[in-house]
Protein backbone atom coordinates (compact mmCIF):
# COMPACT_ATOMS: atom_id res chain seq x y z
CA UNK A 1 0.00 0.00 0.00
CA UNK A 2 3.01 2.60 0.84
CA UNK A 3 4.91 1.61 -2.19
CA UNK A 4 1.85 2.08 -4.44
CA UNK A 5 1.39 5.72 -2.86
CA UNK A 6 4.75 6.52 -2.87
CA UNK A 7 4.70 5.44 -7.01
CA UNK A 8 1.31 7.52 -7.48
CA UNK A 9 3.26 10.77 -5.70
CA UNK A 10 6.09 9.95 -7.91
CA UNK A 11 4.24 9.73 -11.04
CA UNK A 12 2.35 12.89 -10.23
CA UNK A 13 5.81 14.85 -9.49
CA UNK A 14 6.68 13.64 -12.60
CA UNK A 15 3.56 14.63 -14.28
CA UNK A 16 3.44 18.44 -12.77
CA UNK A 17 7.79 18.95 -13.73
CA UNK A 18 6.83 17.71 -16.96
CA UNK A 19 3.99 20.40 -17.48
CA UNK A 20 6.48 22.83 -16.52
CA UNK A 21 8.84 22.03 -18.77
CA UNK A 22 6.79 22.47 -21.32
CA UNK A 23 5.34 25.37 -20.50
CA UNK A 24 8.94 27.23 -19.81
CA UNK A 25 9.97 26.01 -23.35
CA UNK A 26 6.70 27.34 -24.97
CA UNK A 27 7.30 31.00 -23.23
CA UNK A 28 10.50 30.33 -24.49
CA UNK A 29 9.42 29.19 -27.78
CA UNK A 30 6.99 32.30 -28.14
CA UNK A 31 10.28 34.85 -27.44
CA UNK A 32 13.30 33.80 -28.72
CA UNK A 33 14.97 30.56 -28.80
CA UNK A 34 18.15 30.86 -30.81
CA UNK A 35 19.54 31.53 -34.66
CA UNK A 36 18.43 28.22 -35.89
CA UNK A 37 15.06 26.97 -34.66
CA UNK A 38 13.25 28.57 -37.41
CA UNK A 39 14.72 26.56 -39.60
CA UNK A 40 12.97 23.32 -37.88
CA UNK A 41 9.58 25.15 -38.23
CA UNK A 42 7.36 24.51 -41.47
CA UNK A 43 8.65 22.98 -44.47
CA UNK A 44 10.04 24.24 -47.74
CA UNK A 45 9.43 24.72 -51.43
CA UNK A 46 12.74 26.57 -51.81
CA UNK A 47 15.80 26.07 -50.19
CA UNK A 48 19.36 27.63 -49.33
CA UNK A 49 21.69 24.98 -47.77
CA UNK A 50 25.55 24.91 -46.90
CA UNK A 51 27.39 26.22 -44.42
CA UNK A 52 27.44 29.85 -42.33
CA UNK A 53 28.55 31.66 -45.57
CA UNK A 54 25.12 31.09 -47.33
CA UNK A 55 23.56 31.48 -43.44
CA UNK A 56 24.44 35.05 -43.78
CA UNK A 57 24.88 35.44 -47.26
CA UNK A 58 21.79 34.49 -49.28
CA UNK A 59 18.62 35.84 -48.10
CA UNK A 60 14.85 34.02 -48.94
CA UNK A 61 13.30 37.53 -48.62
CA UNK A 62 15.13 39.02 -51.58
CA UNK A 63 14.43 35.73 -53.61
CA UNK A 64 10.72 35.47 -52.37
CA UNK A 65 10.33 39.22 -54.32
CA UNK A 66 12.51 38.41 -57.55
CA UNK A 67 10.27 35.43 -58.45
CA UNK A 68 6.41 35.40 -58.09
CA UNK A 69 4.16 32.29 -56.82
CA UNK A 70 3.66 30.95 -59.90
CA UNK A 71 7.86 30.91 -60.69
CA UNK A 72 9.35 28.69 -57.97
CA UNK A 73 7.55 26.62 -55.31
CA UNK A 74 7.39 28.92 -52.01
CA UNK A 75 7.99 29.36 -48.91
CA UNK A 76 11.82 29.70 -49.28
CA UNK A 77 13.80 28.85 -45.99
CA UNK A 78 17.62 29.14 -45.61
CA UNK A 79 19.02 25.97 -44.80
CA UNK A 80 21.95 26.72 -43.44
CA UNK A 81 24.20 26.13 -40.74
CA UNK A 82 27.24 27.76 -39.20
CA UNK A 83 30.44 25.72 -38.10
CA UNK A 84 30.14 21.83 -38.44
CA UNK A 85 26.67 21.89 -37.72
CA UNK A 86 26.07 21.49 -42.01
CA UNK A 87 29.16 19.21 -44.11
CA UNK A 88 27.39 17.46 -46.70
CA UNK A 89 26.94 13.62 -45.68
CA UNK A 90 24.22 11.27 -45.49
CA UNK A 91 22.47 13.18 -42.27
CA UNK A 92 22.25 16.51 -43.88
CA UNK A 93 20.86 15.05 -47.34
CA UNK A 94 17.92 13.41 -45.10
CA UNK A 95 17.04 16.24 -43.16
CA UNK A 96 17.15 18.35 -46.10
CA UNK A 97 14.39 16.11 -48.05
CA UNK A 98 12.65 15.75 -45.00
CA UNK A 99 12.27 19.45 -45.01
CA UNK A 100 10.73 19.70 -48.73
CA UNK A 101 7.24 20.17 -49.11
CA UNK A 102 5.23 17.67 -49.97
CA UNK A 103 4.16 17.73 -53.97
CA UNK A 104 6.88 20.50 -54.46
CA UNK A 105 8.20 20.17 -58.05
CA UNK A 106 9.63 23.65 -59.29
CA UNK A 107 11.59 24.34 -56.34
CA UNK A 108 14.51 26.28 -56.41
CA UNK A 109 17.91 24.75 -54.36
CA UNK A 110 20.82 27.19 -54.20
CA UNK A 111 23.45 24.68 -52.50
CA UNK A 112 26.73 26.80 -51.11
CA UNK A 113 29.78 25.27 -51.65
CA UNK A 114 33.31 25.78 -49.29
CA UNK A 115 35.89 23.97 -48.30
CA UNK A 116 34.18 23.28 -45.03
CA UNK A 117 31.56 21.70 -46.59
CA UNK A 118 33.78 18.83 -47.53
CA UNK A 119 36.33 18.43 -44.11
CA UNK A 120 36.64 15.79 -41.48
CA UNK A 121 39.62 15.25 -39.61
CA UNK A 122 42.47 14.42 -40.63
CA UNK A 123 43.07 11.11 -38.14
CA UNK A 124 39.73 9.99 -39.63
CA UNK A 125 38.43 7.21 -41.90
CA UNK A 126 35.89 7.78 -45.12
CA UNK A 127 33.74 5.14 -42.80
CA UNK A 128 33.70 7.49 -39.95
CA UNK A 129 31.51 10.50 -41.50
CA UNK A 130 28.53 9.64 -40.64
CA UNK A 131 29.10 8.97 -37.53
CA UNK A 132 30.62 12.22 -37.28
CA UNK A 133 27.44 13.61 -38.47
CA UNK A 134 24.57 11.80 -36.38
CA UNK A 135 26.47 13.20 -33.03
CA UNK A 136 25.66 16.63 -34.44
CA UNK A 137 22.40 19.23 -34.37
CA UNK A 138 20.80 17.79 -37.40
CA UNK A 139 21.86 14.25 -36.59
CA UNK A 140 20.01 14.54 -33.32
CA UNK A 141 16.38 16.05 -34.78
CA UNK A 142 14.01 13.42 -36.35
CA UNK A 143 11.28 16.32 -36.40
CA UNK A 144 12.36 18.99 -38.83
CA UNK A 145 8.79 20.61 -39.49
CA UNK A 146 7.06 20.75 -36.21
CA UNK A 147 5.76 24.34 -34.67
CA UNK A 148 6.24 24.44 -32.18
CA UNK A 149 9.01 21.98 -31.92
CA UNK A 150 10.10 21.13 -28.17
CA UNK A 151 12.57 18.48 -29.80
CA UNK A 152 14.34 21.15 -30.62
CA UNK A 153 14.12 22.53 -27.51
CA UNK A 154 14.88 18.95 -25.77
CA UNK A 155 17.72 18.14 -28.37
CA UNK A 156 19.24 21.10 -29.57
CA UNK A 157 18.77 24.16 -26.61
CA UNK A 158 21.85 24.77 -25.06
CA UNK A 159 21.03 27.01 -22.22
CA UNK A 160 19.59 26.34 -19.38
CA UNK A 161 15.56 26.98 -19.47
CA UNK A 162 15.63 29.76 -16.45
CA UNK A 163 18.29 31.67 -18.39
CA UNK A 164 15.88 32.02 -21.54
CA UNK A 165 12.99 33.22 -19.59
CA UNK A 166 14.99 35.81 -17.51
CA UNK A 167 17.37 37.00 -19.87
CA UNK A 168 16.08 38.24 -23.31
CA UNK A 169 19.08 38.31 -25.59
CA UNK A 170 18.36 41.65 -27.72
CA UNK A 171 20.96 42.05 -30.66
CA UNK A 172 19.86 44.76 -33.52
CA UNK A 173 23.38 43.78 -35.21
CA UNK A 174 22.39 39.84 -35.73
CA UNK A 175 19.06 39.20 -36.34
CA UNK A 176 17.91 35.70 -36.44
CA UNK A 177 14.55 35.79 -39.04
CA UNK A 178 11.71 33.07 -39.64
CA UNK A 179 12.76 32.26 -43.20
CA UNK A 180 16.03 31.04 -41.86
CA UNK A 181 18.79 33.80 -43.19
CA UNK A 182 20.89 35.42 -40.09
CA UNK A 183 21.30 38.85 -41.00
CA UNK A 184 24.61 40.83 -40.02
CA UNK A 185 24.01 44.67 -40.22
CA UNK A 186 26.31 47.23 -40.84
CA UNK A 187 25.98 49.06 -37.24
CA UNK A 188 23.16 50.43 -35.65
CA UNK A 189 22.11 53.69 -34.10
CA UNK A 190 23.15 52.70 -30.63
CA UNK A 191 25.91 49.96 -32.10
CA UNK A 192 29.22 51.45 -34.55
CA UNK A 193 30.52 48.90 -36.35
CA UNK A 194 34.12 50.70 -37.27
CA UNK A 195 36.72 49.72 -40.10
CA UNK A 196 39.16 49.20 -37.09
CA UNK A 197 36.97 45.86 -36.06
CA UNK A 198 36.06 44.45 -39.44
CA UNK A 199 40.04 44.46 -39.92
CA UNK A 200 40.66 42.59 -36.36
CA UNK A 201 37.53 40.30 -37.06
CA UNK A 202 39.31 39.47 -40.57
CA UNK A 203 42.87 38.86 -39.50
CA UNK A 204 40.73 36.64 -36.53
CA UNK A 205 39.16 34.81 -39.09
CA UNK A 206 42.03 34.06 -41.11
CA UNK A 207 43.77 32.87 -37.85
CA UNK A 208 41.15 30.45 -36.99
CA UNK A 209 41.04 28.69 -40.71
CA UNK A 210 45.01 28.55 -40.35
CA UNK A 211 44.42 26.98 -37.38
CA UNK A 212 41.30 24.58 -37.95
CA UNK A 213 42.61 23.43 -41.04
CA UNK A 214 46.08 22.12 -40.06
CA UNK A 215 43.82 19.32 -38.54
CA UNK A 216 41.44 18.61 -41.61
CA UNK A 217 41.25 17.20 -44.95
CA UNK A 218 39.36 16.73 -47.92
CA UNK A 219 36.82 14.02 -47.33
CA UNK A 220 35.95 12.01 -50.74
CA UNK A 221 32.03 10.74 -48.87
CA UNK A 222 31.50 13.97 -48.31
CA UNK A 223 31.84 15.02 -52.45
CA UNK A 224 30.00 12.04 -52.80
CA UNK A 225 27.53 12.77 -50.60
CA UNK A 226 27.28 16.31 -52.27
CA UNK A 227 26.48 15.13 -55.53
CA UNK A 228 23.68 12.58 -54.14
CA UNK A 229 22.35 15.71 -52.43
CA UNK A 230 22.27 17.74 -55.53
CA UNK A 231 21.05 14.70 -57.47
CA UNK A 232 18.42 14.22 -55.12
CA UNK A 233 17.16 17.87 -55.06
CA UNK A 234 17.08 17.80 -59.11
CA UNK A 235 13.66 15.50 -58.45
CA UNK A 236 12.00 18.43 -56.96
CA UNK A 237 13.27 21.57 -58.93
CA UNK A 238 16.06 23.27 -60.64
CA UNK A 239 19.11 23.12 -58.68
CA UNK A 240 22.25 25.98 -58.94
CA UNK A 241 25.33 25.23 -56.73
CA UNK A 242 26.87 28.13 -55.91
CA UNK A 243 30.61 30.01 -54.26
CA UNK A 244 29.66 32.78 -52.32
CA UNK A 245 32.61 35.86 -52.85
CA UNK A 246 34.65 36.72 -49.63
CA UNK A 247 37.96 38.57 -49.09
CA UNK A 248 40.84 37.77 -51.25
CA UNK A 249 42.83 37.13 -48.48
CA UNK A 250 40.85 34.22 -47.14
CA UNK A 251 40.13 32.84 -50.90
CA UNK A 252 44.05 33.36 -51.53
CA UNK A 253 44.40 30.85 -48.25
CA UNK A 254 41.62 28.78 -49.31
CA UNK A 255 42.92 28.17 -52.66
CA UNK A 256 46.27 27.06 -51.21
CA UNK A 257 44.55 24.49 -48.63
CA UNK A 258 42.42 23.02 -51.39
CA UNK A 259 43.48 24.21 -55.14
CA UNK A 260 41.73 21.53 -57.05
CA UNK A 261 37.98 22.91 -55.19
CA UNK A 262 37.09 24.85 -58.14
CA UNK A 263 37.57 21.91 -60.68
CA UNK A 264 36.54 19.05 -58.43
CA UNK A 265 33.39 20.95 -57.72
CA UNK A 266 32.84 21.51 -61.44
CA UNK A 267 33.25 18.15 -62.91
CA UNK A 268 30.68 17.07 -60.14
CA UNK A 269 28.30 19.65 -61.34
CA UNK A 270 28.43 18.99 -64.90
CA UNK A 271 28.29 14.88 -64.17
CA UNK A 272 25.12 15.66 -62.73
CA UNK A 273 24.05 18.30 -65.53
CA UNK A 274 23.67 21.49 -63.24
CA UNK A 275 25.27 25.19 -63.11
CA UNK A 276 27.99 25.99 -60.75
CA UNK A 277 28.93 29.56 -60.64
CA UNK A 278 31.60 30.87 -58.77
CA UNK A 279 31.14 34.17 -57.33
CA UNK A 280 34.46 34.64 -55.47
CA UNK A 281 35.91 36.67 -58.69
CA UNK A 282 33.92 39.30 -57.23
CA UNK A 283 34.80 39.67 -53.89
CA UNK A 284 35.40 43.44 -54.58
CA UNK A 285 31.96 44.09 -55.09
CA UNK A 286 31.18 43.29 -51.64
CA UNK A 287 31.63 44.00 -48.20
CA UNK A 288 32.23 41.43 -45.58
CA UNK A 289 32.17 41.73 -41.93
CA UNK A 290 34.74 39.48 -40.79
CA UNK A 291 36.40 38.95 -44.61
CA UNK A 292 34.59 35.71 -44.73
CA UNK A 293 30.89 36.66 -44.45
CA UNK A 294 28.75 39.19 -46.26
CA UNK A 295 27.38 41.63 -44.42
CA UNK A 296 23.46 42.01 -44.56
CA UNK A 297 22.82 44.65 -47.54
CA UNK A 298 25.59 43.20 -49.73
CA UNK A 299 23.55 39.57 -48.88
CA UNK A 300 20.84 41.59 -50.39
CA UNK A 301 22.86 42.81 -53.23
CA UNK A 302 24.62 39.18 -54.21
CA UNK A 303 21.39 37.48 -53.22
CA UNK A 304 19.62 39.73 -56.12
CA UNK A 305 22.69 38.81 -58.84
CA UNK A 306 22.43 35.30 -58.17
CA UNK A 307 18.59 35.79 -58.50
CA UNK A 308 19.10 37.35 -62.34
CA UNK A 309 21.26 34.34 -62.74
CA UNK A 310 18.47 32.27 -62.55
CA UNK A 311 16.73 33.96 -64.45
CA UNK A 312 18.69 34.16 -67.40
CA UNK A 313 19.63 30.44 -67.28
Amino acid sequence: MKLSKFIFKLTGLLIILLALYFCCSYFIIDRYVDRYYHKFRYPAGSMVVGLSRSNFGISPEVLDQEFGDDEIAKPVLNFSFELYRSPYGSVYKKDIENKIAEGTTNGVFIVSVSPGSFLIPINSSEDDVDKLDEDTMLGKMDYVNVDPNFEYMVKCYANPLYKGIVFWPKNDVVVTHDNGWIEFREGTSTYEITEKMVDKWSEETLISYKKILVGQKISIARLKAFEDTVLMLKEYGKVYVVRTPVLKDVLDFETEFWPEMNSQIDSIANKVNVPYWDYTKDHSSYTYYDGSHLFSKSAEMFTRQLAMDIKKK
